[in-house]
This record gives structure tokens, C-alpha cells and sequence, in this order.
């Protein structure tokens, strides 16, 4: 048979599929009965037309659904949830970005013993036994540079407030 119509999209309990022969003006409902097994029925076409209706109204529905309403349930915990995550508003974000953006030149103004300690110290999760292994050193002197480096961000983020 061949079909005349777009693909429609249906929803998983819509239990008929249509089909139109164009050359024999013919109507089809295609079911699955209580048993699984599939029956096609042949409809005249004031039918065929009404179900066809549906479906596109179908669609139309899932549609909206689909983008304009919200899809899951709002209990107290989801709400407690967005309530704690509230969105930043734009100044607080440009604040935030410019503060990073310093923070990120003064790191890039430390030395870079002081630079590549701190990095493996905070942002590679390595103990000072580590990084003084990696840097050929004392934990000691790696405290050190890392102690320094803190010291001097610190001043940076006090200059800013």
C-alpha cells in the first residue's frame, strides 16, 4: 500500500496504525487484538478521515506537551533543591567571572616552582610527599612554595574586596 501521508508521530498506546492505497481508494486500520496478533480492517472513508483527525490532534497534543510543559514532578525535595541552587543574576556573574579572571593572573604571576607546586597541590590532588618526590625536593620546601604562593593570592583577593 502506498501511503500518502506524512510519518506520524503517535503515542506508545495508540493501538491503530492507518494505511491509504491511493490507486484503489483504499482505507486500512491496522489493530493488534487482545491476543498480540494483527487485523487489518478496511473502513470507508469518512472513518478513515475522523481517526486520521485524531492523530493529528494527537500529534499536536504531544507537541505542546512536549514543549511547553514541564516534565517531572515538583515534590518537596525538588523544591527544596531549586530553592538552595538559585540562579546568579548577570551583575553576580560578571562579578564572579572578572574576580576569576584575576584570581587566573596572579597564579600566572607567581613563579613557576610556585605555580606548578600549587596546581599539583590543589588542582592534581597530590600530597607534599608527592609533589617533593616529582620536584626533587624536601615536603618542607614544598609547603613552602605552596604556603607563598597561597600568601600572595590571598593579597591579590584582598586588593579586590
Amino acid at each position: 500500500m502506498e501511503q500518502n501521508r506524512s510519518k506520524r508521530r503517535r503515542d506508545k498506546y495508540n493501538p491503530y496504525i492507518l494505511e491509504h492505497d491511493l490507486k484503489a481508494e483504499i482505507y486500512k486500520v491496522d489493530l493488534i487484538d487482545n491476543e498480540g496478533k494483527y487485523i487489518s480492517i478496511i473502513v470507508p472513508c469518512e472513518i478513515y478521515e475522523v481517526l486520521e483527525d485524531s492523530e493529528r490532534k494527537e500529534k499536536t497534543y504531544m507537541n505542546e506537551y512536549d514543549r511547553h510543559i514541564e516534565h517531572f514532578e515538583l515534590d518537596e525535595r525538588a523544591l527544596y533543591r531549586r530553592s538552595l541552587n538559585k540562579p546568579t543574576s548577570v551583575e553576580n556573574q560578571i562579578i564572579e567571572k572578572a574576580q576569576f579572571e584575576e584570581l587566573r593572573d596572579a597564579i600566572c604571576n607567581l613563579s613557576e616552582i610556585q605555580k606548578r607546586r600549587l596546581i599539583m597541590y590543589f588542582f592534581d590532588n597530590m600530597t607534599l610527599k608527592q609533589i617533593a618526590l616529582r620536584e626533587d625536593c624536601i615536603p618542607r620546601a614544598a609547603k613552602f612554595s605552596i604556603d607563598t604562593a597561597i600568601k600572595k593570592l590571598s593579597e591579590v583577593i584582598r586588593k579586590q574586596e
